[in-house]
């Protein structure tokens, strides 16, 4: 494997890891606590806690290529060969592979921002949630 590469997913890895603290902490700690103790501020302390998992979703995001293309190759040669695809079909599998992958993505994604906006909107929870259904319908075409 390249450098460029090895780098490029230990820096997906942190902020993704970064990212995912950040979730625990708002929603199990930060929300509750907030929404107990003072929650006429629990909207604005949701909305700062979204921006920042939002920052390391997004650092995670942009160094997340290499990883994906690498993971959907990996899968795609092991469904390859555990059905038994001709070489020419080989390019299909990988399409839908990938085209998976992006919707798993786009739900764990959804699933990890529900929490922190139903206490900002439970009615942006739901336009989000329509989104999420639009995106995924649009990587699936």
């Amino acid at each position: 494997m390249s450098e460029e590469f090895i780098q490029s997913n230990q820096r997906f890895a942190v902020n993704l890891v970064l990212g995912l603290l950040a979730w625990l902490f708002s929603v199990f700690v930060f929300l509750p606590l907030t929404v107990i103790y003072a929650p006429d501020w629990a909207g604005l302390v949701a909305i700062l806690l979204f921006f920042d998992v939002s920052y390391y979703a997004l650092m995670a995001y942009l160094n997340s290529k290499p990883f994906f293309e690498y993971l959907s190759n990996r899968v795609s040669e092991w469904y390859s060969s555990w059905r038994n695809v001709d070489e020419e079909s080989k390019p299909v599998v990988w399409r839908r592979t990938r085209k998976v992958l992006k919707v798993a993505v786009i739900l764990v994604v959804y699933l990890m921002y529900r929490p922190i906006l139903w206490v900002v909107s439970p009615v942006i929870t739901g336009l989000v949630f329509i989104v999420a259904l639009l995106t995924i319908g649009i990587v699936v075409l």
